[in-house]
């Protein structure tokens, strides 16, 4: 069957939402799925059906839907009937969030992600390491991604019996030694392929714009100003003081350590939005004391993926995705459990790091933490929150003048907004936005944000990140 430039056959389009999703374009897709492995092969689909793929609150910036296909699969003259379980992931339905996402190429990096860059980075560790350090995602089933429609096609995970853990208790701490491994995996594996097959040039990440990291300080200014409300709620003055004679010099640190790669010359592939509702983990049985072993763990989406300094992603999972009580007892097991799957991997790979022993990445860990810090204010605050404003999921928008005009508009407003000269009108609207969220924090309706939150920065405080800090 002849195809367009777009991979399509003609009078067949991508569609831009769940709304648009038609017969005759998952019978192409799959078709093409099938004849990966068995060429020439035919999908019939018989109906399928739309459901919401993810729970209210759990979805920031995408429409994820998840789809059950029944089908008849014809390939070398034998037809059987099928049944597909995907997730397809659409751009969002709200203009703004959409076009954000677009001026941050977060559509074109997570479709490299899934076609192309992790399975060739798993055939080279596999060549290398004998399959040791595999990086395990969903499986890639379809894609496109443009300026004018984007959509990702994976295998759903839940049938296979993957899930989320509470992203509001944190990860224990097997599940949190898990997702460090598999976090050192990802960084040893890509470290060690561009060593030798030039990782960039071979797969260009679109980058992060230059304005990027203007646009998340301002965020991060807002966050901390609030935080430092809840503490000084507390009565808590010396520690309120010590946050507001660090502030500066900790916002300046976080857009520096956003900005630079790494002072130690060790860059690799970062998932950068690593935490809990990215994670998806198998369990099997339970043990005698009643604990789940973990079987397995899947990392999920990918808009935020970029080459950049190893640490600060784990210094984005740790703080986001484990408690300060956790940390108090563990953080060392976690850190050592990082360091050295990360450098048996590079060695068994043939990159070993010359002149990074465990002390040099601890002191560079310490001089990244007001990233983690920062971070994980960020993540806790919209986790714990109440305000649903903050936790609807994006919806589909159907085509139509309003979807023109106000995607002409966004799309001249995003990189505008992002400039360093308009940050204050960033901050003003965030101050707004960000208002009823911790609103209730202060009026005492939200003890558990309130605790984690001064629970947060009496540990960083225990750490010296605000003596260190301070003007």
């Amino acid at each position: 069957m002849p195809v367009t430039d777009s991979g399509l056959p003609p009078g067949i389009t991508t569609p831009n939402n769940s709304l648009e999703i038609s017969q005759v374009w998952l019978e192409v897709i799959l078709g093409e799925f099938e004849s990966r492995t068995r060429p020439g092969t035919c999908v019939k689909v018989t109906s399928f059906q739309v459901n919401p793929g993810t729970k209210p609150g759990e979805n920031f910036s995408s429409e994820l839907v998840k789809l059950e296909v029944e089908a008849m699969v014809t390939g070398d003259n034998i037809t059987t009937p099928a049944h597909y379980s995907l997730v397809a992931k659409f751009l969002s339905g709200e203009a703004f969030v959409r076009e954000k996402v677009k001026y941050v190429n977060g559509h074109l990096r997570e479709f490299l992600i899934f076609s192309q860059i992790i399975s060739e980075l798993n055939a080279f560790q596999a060549k290398l390491a004998g399959n040791k350090y595999r990086i395990d995602i969903p499986a890639f089933v379809y894609g496109r991604s443009s300026d004018d429609s984007h959509v990702v096609i994976m295998e759903d995970l839940s049938p296979l019996g993957y899930e989320t853990v509470d992203k509001r208790d944190g990860l224990d701490l097997q599940h949190a030694l898990m997702a460090v491994d598999r976090l050192a995996r990802l960084h040893a594996v890509s470290y060690a392929y561009d060593k030798t097959h030039d990782f960039i040039n071979n797969f260009p990440i679109p980058k992060l714009t230059e304005n990027y990291p203007n646009m998340m300080t301002s965020l991060m200014t807002i966050v901390l100003e609030n935080c430092i409300k809840i503490v000084e709620n507390k009565d808590n003055k010396n520690l309120t003081e010590k946050i507001k004679a660090s502030k500066e010099n900790l916002l300046t640190l976080y857009e520096s350590q956003m900005k630079n790669q790494d002072v130690q010359n060790i860059i690799c592939l970062c998932h950068e939005d690593f935490w809990t509702n990215n994670m998806m983990f198998k369990h099997g049985d339970r043990t005698a004391d009643g604990q789940r072993t973990i079987e397995g763990m899947m990392l999920i989406d990918w808009e935020a993926a970029r080459w950049h300094n190893p640490v600060l992603d784990l210094q984005f999972m740790v703080h986001s995705s484990t408690t300060p009580a956790l940390r108090k007892v563990h953080l060392e097991e976690l850190l050592q459990q990082y360091y050295s799957i990360f450098t048996a991997a590079t060695n068994a790979m043939g990159a070993p790091i010359a002149n990074w022993n465990y002390q040099h990445f601890k002191k560079e860990w310490r001089s990244t933490y007001p990233f983690g810090l920062l971070s994980g204010l960020f993540v806790n605050s919209l986790v714990l929150s109440k305000a649903t404003h903050f936790r609807s999921n994006p919806s589909a928008t159907t085509t139509g003048v309003m979807f023109t005009i106000t995607t002409m508009f966004y799309r001249i407003a995003v990189p505008i907004l992002m400039s360093p000269a308009l940050q204050f009108i960033v901050r003003a609207s965030m101050r707004m936005a960000f208002g009823k969220l911790y609103e209730e924090v202060i009026n005492g309706n939200n003890e558990l944000l309130a605790s984690r939150i001064c629970d947060m920065l009496i540990e960083a405080n225990d750490n010296g990140v605000f003596d260190s800090c301070s003007n």
